[in-house]
This record gives structure tokens, sequence and C-alpha cells, in this order.
């Protein structure tokens, strides 16, 4: 429960700080101005939605097809790494971050050399602001 609390108060963290979050994406990756908001947005969603998820998900088998069974596990495996790509920094934190975060696994993300500002506040206000628990 208290993963499903930190990722939902990181969507809304994202959605409090969006225009500052924006207006860092457009600085350092030259997005025009008008689709920065947006990305950030969806960023937001997805952490908003696996902080419903985890907290109904309890891991299961199910079969993909005869004889090639699919196990799913509800608890932590690794440390997951992510690299942020320079055109899009806001995208990884969304669909790459959040289930890394959802299922318990420590996340260790790389920034573009380009792109290093937005991915730090996200992770300052993730950490500082709603709770995660920084690693190092």
């Amino acid at each position: 429960m208290e993963r499903g609390r930190i990722l939902l108060a990181i969507a809304g963290k994202i959605r409090e700080k969006s225009s500052a979050l924006a207006t860092m994406e457009s600085a350092e990756s030259g997005k025009p101005a008008w689709h920065s908001p947006i990305e950030i947005e969806i960023a937001a969603q997805y952490f908003e939605f696996y902080g419903g998820l985890v907290n109904t998900y309890q891991g299961e088998t199910i079969g993909l097809r005869a004889g090639l069974p699919f196990l799913h596990h509800a608890r932590a495996l690794c440390v997951s790494g992510r690299h942020h790509p320079v055109e899009r920094p806001a995208q990884p934190g969304g669909p790459r971050i959040a289930p890394a975060l959802a299922a318990g696994n420590a996340t260790r993300c790389q920034p573009s050399e380009f792109t290093v500002e937005h991915p730090i506040e996200l992770a300052r206000l993730a950490c500082e602001e709603c709770g995660l628990p920084p690693v190092c």
C-alpha cells in the first residue's frame, strides 16, 4: 500500500510542478513549448496508473499458450536501469520508472548529459517531497 501512495504522490507532485518541469524539458531538449506539458502529463498518468495498480496486484501464473506458462511475481527482483533519451527526457519517468517502483525494485537512471536537469528534479521530488526512499 505504501508504494501505491508514494506513486500517487509523485503523480500529484508532477502535476503540481508541471509548468516548471515543462520549461526545463523545453530548455534542455529544444522541444517546442506546447509539446512539453503534454509529455509531463503523460508521465504523471503513468505514475497514477501504477500507483493504483500496485495495490491490486498479488502475483499469478497465466498461460500464454499451451505448454508455455508465464509467472508474475508480486515481489521485487532487482535493480532496474533506465536511460533517458535526449529528445524525450520526461517520458522514461512514466512508462519505465513507475512500473519498476510499483514492483518494489530500485531504479537507476542515466540521463543524457544534455538533459540532466529534468530527471534530477523528478528524483528530488520523488525522494524529498513524496517519501520515496533514496538508495544512496
